[in-house]
């Protein structure tokens, strides 16, 4: 196995045989490349939208266990849009946290 020298240019040659760059273009076109990468991104779409559902689900859990709490809201006063409002902007900072709690 070759190794960088260090030197900071890039290497020719490893172990006496000439390094040529892939063609990604070529290398990607193969049928069971294709395959690989197209079942890789149906297993991400599925992680991806059973991990959706979840939120949605805990996010319905959660609103169903305050249903009293918004009972009693409404019957103060307090009009659908302000408790929309309320559950919308308390969505958006749970989802803005968790963001930011995922970005690198």
């Amino acid at each position: 196995m070759c190794s960088f020298n260090g030197s900071g240019k890039p290497r020719t040659s490893c172990a006496g045989k000439p390094i040529k760059p892939a063609n990604l273009r070529e290398m990607f076109s193969q049928p069971e490349v294709r395959r690989t990468l197209g079942l890789l991104l149906g297993a991400i779409a599925f992680v991806l939208f059973i991990a959706a559902a979840n939120v949605a689900n805990l996010q319905l859990a959660r609103t169903a266990t305050r249903r009293q709490e918004l009972a009693v809201r409404s019957a103060m006063g307090a009009g659908r849009a302000r408790v929309f409002r309320q559950l919308l902007t308390e969505s958006v900072l749970l989802a803005v946290l968790a963001a930011r709690r995922g970005w690198p």
